[in-house]
Order: C-alpha cells, then structure tokens, then sequence
C-alpha cells in the first residue's frame, strides 16, 4: 500500500477508535515500522485541522482523535475516499473498515432506489452514498447518535422524504 493511500487508512482507524491506540498497533496491522507509522501520522496534521479534530498523543497510551460527531463523519467520509485510491475497484480498498457492512448490499439498495423512484447516480455519487451510509451504520452500530436532518415543506422535498423513507426502511430491514 503506497504511503499516500495508507495514511488514509490510519485515519480511518483512528477514527472508528473509541479510546487510545498505539502506533505499534498500526505498525503491526500494516506490517510497517513505527516509523513508517509516525511518519504518515505526521502528513495527517493538515487534515485534522481541516475538520477541526484534536489529535492526541499519550505517552504509554498511544494516540486518538478527539472532536464532534459530525466532525468525525465528515473526516471518515473524506479519508475513505481517499484511501479508495480512486481505482476501478472502487470501494473494494476500503470493505476491511467494514467488516459487519457489506458494500456491495449497499450498492444493491442504491440500485433498487434508483429503480423504484426512476432516477440515475453518476458512479462517483453511488460511490460517495456507499461511503456516507456505510460511516453511518458503523458509526449508529458502535452507539453514536446521527444528528437530526432539517424538514422541508415544499412539494419537491416531499419526493426527498419519500426516497429517504425508502433508504431507511432497506437499511432497517437489512442491518436492524
């Protein structure tokens, strides 16, 4: 895995943590040095600072990642797509963060809402949606609150409330 990519990945640990891990950790899972570890580490500062999360390291305890549920989404959301890689393969790079989600379900559901309501995603958008549900399931799984979404009133909303109601229901039925 070239560095670019795997940082990605690091981040994405970090993220789904909910306490302390340690770089020997990562260095093991990766079969890397700690000081690749440290190193890629170190390329992430930016990307911390650009969702406003607190990245902490410990002596004896290791490091995490500290700010809002909505912080967290966002970054995992932007880490994952980067550590896609972008290749044809598309979310394969990235189904071992999920190990309780299957990706490919997800696509399914995608594909039977685009029937049902008779609309069409670009690859790149069902790749994002595959992304932000997935963030999502693990996240509502490890007993993380979504926060509510805004209602709307006008008439085109109320196909909106109608397709989310739909994903909904495929997504309980699926994953509880």
């Amino acid at each position: 895995m070239l560095p670019e990519v795997r940082k990605y990945h690091f981040a994405v640990e970090l993220l789904f943590q909910n306490d302390y891990i340690s770089m020997e950790t990562l260095a093991k899972e990766y079969y890397i040095s700690r000081a690749s570890v440290l190193n890629d580490l170190s390329e992430l500062d930016t990307f911390w600072d650009h969702f406003n999360l607190d990245f902490i390291k410990k002596v004896k305890y290791g490091i995490k990642v500290e700010g809002t549920e909505s912080q967290f989404r966002s970054a995992l959301i932007e880490a994952l797509k980067q550590a896609e890689g972008r290749k044809e393969t598309g979310t394969l790079n990235i189904q071992r963060h999920f190990e309780e989600i299957d990706l490919d379900q997800l696509r399914e559901i995608i594909n039977q809402l685009e029937r049902r309501f008779q609309f069409v995603l670009t690859d790149t958008s069902v790749e994002e949606l595959i992304i932000a549900l997935a963030v999502m399931l693990k996240r509502l799984s490890q007993g993380r609150q979504m926060d509510q979404g805004d209602s709307y009133t006008h008439w085109e909303s109320r196909r909106m409330n109608f397709v989310l109601q739909y994903l909904k229901e495929r997504l309980a039925e699926t994953w509880g």
